[in-house]
């Protein structure tokens, strides 16, 4: 499935989160609908185009910087758990159909 992500949501998402968990998993959320129902992820990460993957590593490196000081390499888990870089897609278009999961019973 492919979808657009909208800069201002994401923005905002950083500035009401204090951890860095739950920014990634807002994240998560905001492009995978039925996150609430998802047992676990057997494999892939979702896609996102070169600008915004460029601009949401700057947002979590500032966010670490500002939240976790020295204690976290900065961007590190967008780096280790983000989505994947693709200069294929639009700026902020986002595609999740490598994405293989498990649904809760």
């Amino acid at each position: 499935m492919r979808m657009e992500l909208d800069v201002n949501e994401v923005k905002a998402l950083f500035e009401r989160c204090s951890h860095q968990d739950d920014v990634l998993e807002g994240l998560y959320r905001m492009v995978l609908p039925e996150w609430e129902r998802i047992e676990y992820v057997v494999e892939g990460r979702p896609h996102i185009g070169e600008v915004g993957w460029n601009t949401i590593f700057s947002l979590f490196q500032a966010f670490d910087e500002r939240h976790h000081g020295e204690f976290v390499f900065p961007g590190y888990m967008w780096l280790s758990l983000g989505f994947q870089k693709d200069e294929c897609l639009r700026p902020w278009e986002v595609d999740t159909s490598e994405v293989n999961y498990v649904l809760k019973r």
